[in-house]
């Protein structure tokens, strides 16, 4: 058997696909009997794949199976996969790389080419080459079956779930967003002392009243917007204006399954502390319950976020238009402060952050409503705060 050049291997392999042609069969078999058809190893897998003896073979030897890219080869033979056991989805029944990835299980069946998806073989349609009848080599052991990629598992439970949004989700996404887009937002954060509050708290428990903390807030956050008028205020867009407001009405945020609500709680500048907190604790449990008529929870002249029931030392909140300011209330946390004997002590503070529209009120006006809020909270005044 002498050398054959690859031009003439690759001529011969064309006739041996194409000698089928009348009368030229008997010369096609003389031709192709003395020629070596490949340089691969006799019975390796791509050698049958060329000659048409494994599983499968094409009628079309001469493009689809015999020219195949070097990257194919190396993954053929890196994987032992048997070419013949893999359907070919490139052009004229092409044998691709990722035919090639899909069978490993490494990738997804790539999408057939249209005419290979308009070809389809069938037993009937196998043409064995007559020079296939020279080649003696004992066939190669089936590769073992890989298993499917995951995305052909169908049957397979999926191991999340999509959660649709709801619409009181999707609202209050689009307010958001359009409110921080749009609205110029302005972060004022300061610390205040708790001490105050925590001796108001044990004296009123002592004489059977109930105040939270929260009460507490929007009590002294009341009092504060009543002498900040500019604070106290709202954006009408349609005039491009700022709008006071006479009467301090409070939005608070309110956590319901599905979302947030704002109840809000009118005329809060004109209430005690107690009242302020049964109010507050009957919008809310009307909030839980899905039972607020509109008029309770719109409208609202400045809103109170309080998270200090959770362990969020501080954060900003995002406008609720066309309120111009909200502010965000974090949990309160001891900390070492010298005392009046000059002594080191512990001391409740928390942290508040004041986001404010800077076209309702400006730098200055939300500072000094920060300064009356601090002395409301850190000095309350016993019986005016509870009648």
């Amino acid at each position: 058997m002498w050398a054959a050049t690859p031009a003439a291997r690759r001529a011969c392999t064309r006739l041996g696909a194409s000698g089928l042609l009348r009368g030229h069969t008997e010369a096609l078999v003389r031709t192709v009997s003395s020629f070596p058809l490949h340089m691969e190893p006799a019975g390796s897998a791509v050698s049958r794949m060329e000659t048409g003896t494994g599983v499968g073979a094409r009628a079309d030897t001469s493009w689809g199976l015999t020219r195949l890219w070097p990257s194919v080869r190396r993954l053929l033979t890196e994987s032992g996969l048997d070419p013949a056991t893999i359907i070919p989805s490139g052009p004229r029944g092409t044998l691709v790389k990722g035919d090639v990835l899909a069978a490993m299980g490494l990738c997804a069946p790539p999408m057939p080419s249209r005419a290979a998806a308009a070809q389809v073989i069938t037993p009937a349609d196998v043409v064995i080459p007559v020079a296939a009848k020279m080649t003696t080599a004992a066939p190669r052991a089936a590769a073992p079956p890989v298993a499917a990629p995951l995305a052909a598992r169908e049957d397979e439970a999926s191991p999340y779930d999509d959660v649709r949004v709801t619409s009181v989700r999707k609202i209050i996404a689009a307010r958001l967003l359009e409110s921080k887009t749009t609205n110029p937002h302005e972060y004022f954060t300061a610390d205040v002392s708790l001490a105050g509050v925590a001796t108001l708290r044990a004296e009123l428990k002592a004489a059977g009243v109930r105040a939270s903390v929260n009460d507490c807030v929007v009590y002294a956050a009341s009092r504060a917007l009543a002498a900040s008028p500019k604070v106290n205020a709202t954006w009408d867009d349609a005039k491009g204006v700022a709008v006071p407001h006479d009467s301090v009405d409070i939005a608070i945020a309110v956590s319901i399954d599905g979302g947030l609500i704002t109840p809000v709680v009118r005329g809060a500048h004109a209430m005690s502390l107690t009242a302020i907190g049964g109010e507050v604790r009957q919008l809310a449990g009307r909030a839980r319950e899905g039972k607020l008529k509109p008029h309770e929870y719109t409208g609202g002249s400045f809103s109170v976020s309080n998270l200090g029931m959770f362990a969020v030392d501080h954060f900003s909140a995002i406008l609720n238009p066309p309120q111009g300011a909200i502010m965000a209330v974090g949990r309160g946390v001891d900390r070492v402060v010298l005392g009046a004997d000059g002594a080191p002590a512990a001391a409740p503070f928390m942290s508040v952050t004041v986001s404010a529209d800077t076209r309702v009120a400006d730098a200055a006006d939300v500072a000094r409503f920060i300064d009356a809020f601090r002395d409301q909270i850190e000095s309350p005044k016993g019986s005016a705060w509870v009648m």
